[in-house]
């Protein structure tokens, strides 16, 4: 389960931002590469992310770097 005050946002040029105050205030954290169809957080720094051409991607340190998990 995430952190009921942290909040991450996937903007449309595909920057992740993240609030530790439940959004009054976004800091930039990484980038995904793309556009973001969906965004999920699990756990405190997991977030798996799809984007909009199919490809799924995964972070364990709260967005700052991403790996591939799969590709269409």
């Amino acid at each position: 389960m995430a952190h009921e005050k942290r909040l991450y946002l996937v903007d449309d040029q595909g920057k992740v931002l993240v609030s530790s105050d439940g959004g009054r205030r976004l800091v930039r954290r990484g980038e995904i590469g793309g556009q973001a169809a969906a965004l999920l957080a699990e756990g405190q720094d997991e977030l798996y992310v799809a984007l909009n051409d199919g490809t799924t991607k995964r972070s364990t340190d709260g967005g700052a770097t991403w790996t591939v998990r799969s590709t269409p």
